[in-house]
């Protein structure tokens, strides 16, 4: 279910789950600059995006289902380890009443194919960024286990068991005190750069002017003008292909089959939009 206001403002004063998963490199949304940008208040709140509002719509089916086998839930928990030293929190998706586990609940590839892989249902063999993920909330649960329910393709269920490992724990736990301690009490920026999309939402102040390097203006220019002649060839190259079509729908050759023809925009789960669109499929023999 979707946190409330209270939880966003709890966010900024701990690492959560998906945050610890950032500072080792395993968010694909997020970075540890970006984590930094978030925790010093340097950003504005972020919008909600479709996987956002995807996970939101399944989680209570994929729970309600979860407690079948767990039994009685108790949904949307928050667990801190601050009692601990700890900069940790973390937003559960729910508590097993009876023994006090946590549930992290999952979708993965329910509407279009996924690169991270998940092993035999029944087992700990999730993605790393879930195993992250499920020892965060096992240390601010104090739990010696994480159930994670997964929803995927057919929107088929399996469950997944996380034990505890006490290394993992142990490193998460040293990293995150001393990434805390250096970045956010101290103010120490990290390496590296910022993702564009967060970047953009860097709070600034009006009439603010500052010294750019030259350098990162060439290079954003050359990219612009490469970016634009790379488009100029596509659409020259996807005109050409269209033309070869004529009035058909679909063409063929020895390297696979080109279609265009109405179909649903990928990627729309809110609202799908019917439109004109060119795709590819590769010839599996000739790949």
């Amino acid at each position: 279910m979707p946190i409330t206001a209270h939880q966003l403002r709890q966010r900024k004063n701990h690492l959560g789950s998906s945050d610890v998963a950032a500072l080792f490199g395993l968010n694909k949304f997020a970075n540890a600059y970006d984590v930094w940008l978030e925790k010093t208040g340097q950003v504005a709140e972020a919008p909600v995006n479709e996987a956002q509002v995807l996970g939101n719509e399944f989680e209570p089916i994929i729970l309600a289902r979860a407690a079948q086998e767990l039994g009685p839930l108790k949904k949307n928990q928050y667990r801190s380890a601050r009692d601990l030293g700890l900069p940790l929190g973390s937003d559960i998706d729910a508590i097993v009443i009876e023994t006090g586990r946590p549930v992290e609940a999952k979708t993965s590839g329910i509407w279009w194919p996924v690169e991270e892989v998940w092993g035999e249902p029944g087992t700990d063999q999730v993605p790393d960024r879930v195993l992250i993920q499920a020892h965060v909330h096992m240390i601010c649960a104090d739990s010696d286990l994480c159930h994670t329910p997964k929803m995927g393709w057919g929107m088929r269920q399996d469950l997944y068991e996380v034990p505890r490992d006490e290394d993992m724990v142990r490193q998460i736990c040293d990293y995150t005190a001393d990434w805390w301690r250096r970045h956010v009490v101290e103010g120490q920026e990290p390496k590296g750069t910022p993702r564009l999309e967060m970047v953009k939402r860097r709070i600034r102040q009006a009439q603010k002017s500052v010294e750019v390097p030259q350098r990162l203006i060439e290079k954003w220019r050359r990219a612009v003008k490469l970016c634009t002649k790379v488009d100029h060839l596509r659409e020259a190259a996807q005109a050409a292909v269209l033309a070869a079509l004529g009035d058909a729908e679909v063409g063929t050759c020895p390297l696979g089959v080109v279609t265009y023809f109405e179909q649903y925009r990928k990627g729309h789960v809110v609202e799908p939009k019917m439109s004109r669109t060119i795709r590819w499929k590769e010839n599996k023999a000739v790949a």
